[in-house]
């Protein structure tokens, strides 16, 4: 909202008698022009009379008076010199007034729009704390109604008290109970001190024979050396495991450690186990897969906490453990020949391929 500027009441006195200064100022020069017109007719007048019906005493009068307005218009003159001089100046106040009055304008309007933007912050503020407010009321009923809860807690609480009193005593016979464990507890636990001295003894003991099964450790290791020639040399004999490996017939050992079997055994046999189920009707293809998959499995047995599945001729045909290499698969029967001995891995389980003499219902 905008409003006039009303100037403070000594500015406002200070421009009226500025502006009474100024009007007197025009008034007396306007004047004092009048004058010196009047007195220039009057002059003239006197000049243009006949001066041969003068006697010497009116002519000598007349002189001194034209001398004394002669004069009298010089002061006149030099009064409206100095009242110029002082209407300049009053002008020149009057335009600097006016300049201080624009800027306190300038300043006003400044003030004024700071203050509609305070006023707008306030109504944000004012809504803000309104908000807050009312939240504060409803934590406060929260709090009240906690508050409630709490006494009636605190009621309840001293009635349990009164059972709780009745219940230490009891439990104070019970301690006495427990100081005469307590006692026969730590004779006890002397008997097992000794026991433990005992197994200290088995456990020295046992750190020899551990010593022992680490040197069998490292022979165990060169079998497994063996096992991997083993390895390189079954997958020669078949393009499925070259591809599988992805090497060549021309591999090394080397070459074996930096393929797929290298990277992740524990993957390749999963493969292999795969592939067998995949290729199950064609028995001479998958014998290769099966000799390397029974060759690589005791590598992994232990570390991986696989389990080979027990399957045996004479076996009831199981449908969850058991695959046959013909289709349809069939429900029961007897196993007459085990082809593959599958395993499980956690709850995953790859199945044995079987042979099984079916039972006519």
């Amino acid at each position: 909202m905008e409003e006039l500027y009303t100037p403070p009441e000594g500015e406002e006195m200070g421009k009226g008698k500025k502006k009474e200064k100024e009007s007197k100022i025009f008034g007396c020069i306007e004047a004092l022009e009048k004058r010196i017109v009047a007195l220039e007719a009057f002059k003239e007048s006197q000049e243009s009379r006949p001066k041969e019906s003068l006697d010497a005493t009116q002519l000598e009068t007349l002189k001194t008076e034209n001398a004394t307005l002669t004069k009298e218009k010089a002061d006149l003159e030099d009064k409206i010199k100095a009242l110029e001089s002082a209407k300049q100046g009053v002008e020149g106040e009057k335009e600097r007034l006016q300049e201080a009055f624009n800027k306190k304008i300038d300043e006003l309007q400044k003030v004024q729009a700071k203050l509609e933007h305070s006023e707008q912050q306030a109504q944000q503020d004012n809504a803000t704390l309104q908000g807050k407010l009312d939240r504060q009321r409803t934590d406060n009923d929260n709090l009240e109604q906690k508050l409630k809860d709490v006494q009636s807690n605190l009621r309840r609480a001293q009635e349990d008290g009164a059972k709780w009193q009745s219940k230490s005593k009891e439990l104070d016979t019970e301690l006495d109970d427990l100081k005469q464990e307590k006692k026969r507890l730590e004779g006890e636990l002397s008997t097992a001190k000794t026991d433990c001295q005992n197994l200290e003894d088995k456990c020295s003991q046992l750190e020899g024979e551990l010593k022992e099964a680490q040197a069998d450790q490292k022979e165990a290791k060169g079998y497994q050396s063996l096992a991997l020639v083993q390895l390189l040399n079954l997958a020669q004999q078949s393009d499925q495991l070259l591809k599988r490996l992805e090497i060549d017939k021309n591999a090394t050992l080397d070459d074996l450690f930096a393929s797929k079997l290298g990277q992740d055994r524990l993957f390749v046999l999963k493969c292999i186990a795969q592939d067998i189920q995949d290729f199950r009707k064609d028995l001479s293809k998958i014998q290769p897969l099966i000799a390397f998959f029974n060759a690589l499995f005791p590598l992994l047995e232990s570390s991986e906490k696989l389990t080979r599945l027990s399957v045996c001729e004479g076996d009831n045909y199981n449908p969850r453990e058991h695959a046959t290499p013909e289709d349809p698969q069939p429900t029961r029967g007897k196993v007459t020949k085990v082809h593959f001995a599958g395993y499980q891995l956690g709850s995953n389980t790859y199945k044995s391929l079987v042979e099984v003499q079916k039972t006519h219902v």
